[in-house]
């Protein structure tokens, strides 16, 4: 079903230029994957929605090398706050 479906028909759901059915699946398919990798639903949880973020930021044409390291800070720093703080 994916291939028969024109990604202009699911850009402006609810958001206009968004994609949002695609972002929301892409996000509990990476979320329950890795998830199942770490053993971890918080880590799953916080992995995914930084690749998610940096997709989203790819979208706008924003997706360059030093978001990525901004972004795996942030997501290292999270993790680190949430194994670490009781």
């Amino acid at each position: 079903m994916v291939f028969f479906l024109d990604p202009e028909t699911i850009k402006d759901i609810l958001i206009p230029n968004f994609y949002l059915p695609f972002f929301v699946s892409l996000f509990l398919a990476l979320f329950f994957t890795l998830s199942i990798i770490f053993i971890n639903t918080k880590k799953g949880l916080i992995f995914s929605l930084g690749i998610i973020c940096f997709f989203i930021l790819r979208l706008f044409g924003l997706g360059n090398v030093l978001n990525v390291f901004l972004i795996l800070g942030l997501l290292l720093a999270f993790n680190y706050y949430f194994t670490h703080h009781p």
